[in-house]
């Protein structure tokens, strides 16, 4: 069985809101400077080729709490970027490693106090989608999007026997968050703090019903 990494509306304490952070590959004693720079907006399948395209070495990441030291291990930024604890990053590399670009990641709180804790950001650049039988066949239809995008209640790998267990996927409503096996999923619930795992078969009715981005 495959189950998904995703979080949804209601987040346990410590994972930031979806409102509630915001990146930027510019330190800022005040507010937050916007990402204008091409690499943010960057439509790319595989990795970059412009150096003006390519993930800074560091970004910034400024999270609305008094508390310093962020308690999560991993959640999803955004354009394909997701934040990773120190803690994760060894597990999480040895999976998808050589499909992300990596950078660090330098987290603040609202009085600009710095983590001490370690953190990474990881942005996909090779996808998984040709190792998944999607079953296009059951597909249900996502209810927020103009009927645009499908999810897939009978999506499965198609090597059961495959050593791999975490993947990451480039179709839509799946590309928030990492797909899981059973083993990878015991290893996150033991290791990691809080994640929120949900069956690939019933990830349809979670999307349909806390759709958050």
């Amino acid at each position: 069985m495959n189950y998904i990494w995703y979080y949804t509306i209601d987040r346990p304490i410590g994972i930031p809101k979806i409102e509630g952070y915001a990146l930027s590959d510019q330190y800022s004693q005040r507010g937050w400077k916007p990402i204008l720079a091409d690499w943010m907006n960057l439509n790319y399948d595989g990795f970059p080729k412009k150096e003006e395209h390519k993930l800074p070495k560091e970004l910034f990441l400024y999270i609305k709490t008094s508390k310093t030291e962020p308690l999560f291990d991993w959640f999803y930024l955004g354009n394909h970027m997701m934040a990773v604890s120190e803690k994760f990053y060894s597990y999480l590399y040895q999976q998808i490693g050589r499909q992300s670009e990596i950078s660090e990641l330098r987290i603040f709180n609202t009085k600009r106090l710095e983590s001490k804790r370690k953190y990474y950001v990881f942005r996909i650049c090779e996808f998984n989608d040709n190792l998944f039988d999607f079953h296009k066949g059951t597909a249900v239809i996502q209810e927020h999007l103009m009927n645009e995008y499908m999810l897939y209640p009978d999506m499965c790998l198609i090597d059961k026997n495959i050593s791999k267990n975490i993947f990451v996927v480039k179709e839509f409503c799946y590309s928030f968050g990492l797909i899981l096996t059973e083993e990878s999923k015991r290893w996150i619930e033991y290791n990691l703090y809080k994640p929120e795992i949900h069956c690939l078969k019933k990830y349809p009715d979670v999307w349909n019903n806390e759709f958050i981005i």
